[in-house]
C-alpha cells in the first residue's frame, strides 16, 4: 500500500511539473497533493468550481483548510494511476485555458484604453 501511494505521488508532480501557471510538489507523506494554481490568475476555489463544471474532476479548494491555502487545490491520490494522469490532463487544460482569458482580458483593455486615448 505505502508503494503504492508513493508512486502516485509522483504522477502529478511529474505531469504538472514543466507548467508555468501551475506549482506542484510530492507530498512528503499522506494521501493528497496540494497545487499552486495561482498562476492562472484565479483563486484555488474558483478553479475548483471550474475544474469540475468544465472538466468534471472534483477537487477540494485549499481555502478549505484555511486562508494561507486559498491559492491552491487538494488532489487525493486514492484513485488509480490513470485517473490521476487523466486529473492532470484536465487540470492542464484548464489551467491553459483560464490563461488565455486572462490574456485576451488584458488585451482587450490594453485595446479600450488605446481607442479611449486617441478619442
Amino acid at each position: 500500500m505505502v508503494e503504492s501511494f508513493a508512486s502516485r505521488a509522483t504522477i502529478l508532480p511529474r505531469l504538472l511539473g514543466d507548467n508555468a501557471t501551475l506549482r506542484c510538489q510530492a507530498p512528503k507523506g499522506g494521501i493528497f497533493c496540494m497545487v499552486d494554481v495561482s498562476g492562472t490568475g484565479v483563486a484555488g476555489e474558483t478553479f475548483a468550481w471550474t475544474l469540475l463544471e468544465e472538466e468534471r474532476v472534483a477537487v477540494m479548494p485549499g481555502s478549505s483548510f484555511g486562508k494561507q491555502m486559498a491559492a491552491y487545490i487538494r488532489v487525493s491520490l486514492t484513485a488509480d494511476p490513470h485517473k490521476l494522469r487523466e486529473a492532470a490532463k484536465r487540470i492542464l487544460n484548464l489551467a491553459h485555458r483560464l490563461t488565455d482569458r486572462r490574456r485576451h482580458t488584458r488585451r482587450e483593455k490594453k485595446d479600450q484604453s488605446l481607442s479611449m486615448a486617441k478619442a
